[in-house]
């Protein structure tokens, strides 16, 4: 979106007193403007694929705390 410097340093300003970017004060904005519901905060339940699958991690679990073994032991075999 091309704007003029005027609205360019009024949304940068704004964007630094509320703590967010830019991007998301734009899309607040034209959110509002076009009359869509605010987007709210994501939470887990809007990830119901996280911890939904299983793996063997063998004898290097936690694999997520010992993943260069893990990739190491991988490159050898």
């Amino acid at each position: 979106i091309q704007v003029d410097e005027e609205t360019y340093r009024g949304l940068k300003e704004e964007a630094h007193v509320r703590g967010a970017s830019m991007a998301v004060l734009v899309r607040e904005t034209l959110r509002a403007y076009l009359g869509l519901a605010p987007k709210g905060k994501k939470t887990l339940k809007d990830f119901p694929f996280i911890s939904s699958g299983s793996s063997d991690q063998g004898d290097l679990q936690p694999v997520s705390e010992r993943y260069d073994e893990a990739l190491g032991a991988i490159h050898l075999s």
